[in-house]
């Protein structure tokens, strides 16, 4: 389920409004995220056209997590996420930790599961008053 990776200068980790399936944690200062704006899908593909930054590019801090959502609940990407040099990244992919916490005995995971539900809870507090989360 976890995974480390050294990703080129210039990648794409993700884009907005694209499902996100993955947790990233940074392990230095190679990441830049925009907060980016679609201004509408082409098709039936969920593809952002014509993003328009609302943000100014950001370095993400050392030991900080991106996508962490996901883990908990159907997370679409809200931004960009990028390399701006050379860099090791730390991947958590959600479906594979999904299915060890299913299958696991759930009396070992209720702590998980309370955490969960808190999670989505907040989640939905915070976007029921108008703020916008970011990844």
């Amino acid at each position: 389920a976890m995974s480390e990776r050294s990703v080129l200068a210039g990648h794409d980790i993700f884009l907005p409004m694209t499902d996100a399936t993955h947790a990233y944690y940074s392990m230095n200062e190679a990441l830049v995220y925009d907060q980016g704006r679609p201004t509408g899908l082409r098709g039936f593909v969920r593809e952002p056209c014509n993003v328009v930054s609302k943000s100014v590019p950001t370095h993400v801090p050392v030991d900080s997590w991106l996508g962490e959502l996901a883990l908990w609940c159907k997370w679409t990407h809200r931004g960009h996420l990028q390399t701006k040099s050379t860099a090791p990244l730390i991947s958590l992919e959600c479906r594979e930790l999904e299915a060890l916490v299913n299958s696991a005995d759930r009396r070992q995971i209720y702590g998980i599961r309370i955490f969960a539900l808190l999670m989505v809870d907040q989640i939905e507090r915070i976007e029921s008053f108008g703020e916008e989360l970011t990844d």
